[in-house]
């Protein structure tokens, strides 16, 4: 191993002070190669490689291929490059980086709140906290964001997102009207809040919260929904459910099922 001193590393990364270990190269095959406790520099170049950072503040470049980077216990950057890439990340402060149209992305974290980098698709929680869920927030794409066994949090923003809550009380937020939310059967009471217009409840979704200052129309499902709006002059419809109307303010319209 050898000392590196260089202003611009490859894939555009400066560094003008860095002190970094440069472990053996990838070659353009399938490569594994392991941090030590330095803050190394890990470059698998081609192939499916999987690399795996250690307790110091290490890079890893993925390279072309369907990459696994995992960042270990120091604060990392992870730059997954062309391919079909996962990312774990174990510390709030890694940071990803991934260019536009360079494959389907996805970042394992058990991190208590992680936002998704720009041009990741998916998002999975990994936490197994028996008594706390995660906060698990997507970006401008079509993300597929999964938590955990926990009540979570799941925030789609901006793209036609896919939520799925699994075990727990789980809290969506919905901001557009392609979302879609995923919930099993008897997994837990949970809950949408959402700024749209109009809004029908999932199926096994228990609460729908309305978020808007103007009217909006939330619809319960067959469960005994609790619905409730907002400011505005909200209209409310219960399912086949025994439900529970709040319009708050306003001139609302409540009707049962």
């Amino acid at each position: 191993m050898h000392r590196f001193h260089t202003n611009t590393l490859r894939h555009g990364l400066h560094a003008p002070h860095l002190r970094a270990t440069v472990l053996p190269l990838g070659t353009e095959g399938a490569d594994t190669i392991t941090s030590g406790s330095a803050a190394d520099l890990l470059d698998g170049r081609g192939g499916a490689d999987h690399l795996y950072g250690g307790a110091g503040a290490d890079t890893l470049l993925g390279g072309e291929g369907n990459d696994l980077l995992v960042g270990g216990t120091g604060i990392d950057r992870m730059v997954g490059g062309a391919g079909d890439d996962v990312y774990s990340v174990d510390v709030m402060g890694d940071v990803v980086v991934e260019a536009w149209n360079s494959g389907i992305d996805t970042v394992r974290t058990a991190a208590f709140v992680y936002g998704l980098s720009p041009n990741v698709e998916n998002l999975i929680g990994t936490a197994t906290s028996a008594f706390f869920g995660q906060y698990l927030v997507g970006n401008d794409l079509a993300n597929v964001i999964t938590g955990t066994a926990q009540g979570d949090d799941l925030v789609g923003l901006g793209g036609n997102d896919t939520l799925k809550g699994g075990l727990g009380d789980d809290v969506y937020y919905v901001e557009t009207r392609g979302d879609v939310v995923i919930e099993a059967s008897g997994a837990g009471y949970d809950t949408v809040f959402t700024d749209l217009v109009a809004y029908t409840a999932p199926a096994n979704v228990d609460e729908i919260e309305g978020t808007a200052t103007f009217g909006q129309k939330l619809t319960g499902s067959a469960l005994d929904n609790f619905l409730g709006g907002n400011g505005g002059n909200d209209t409310l419809l219960g399912g086949d459910g025994q439900d529970s109307l709040n319009g708050i303010g306003g001139n609302d319209v409540l009707t049962g099922g």
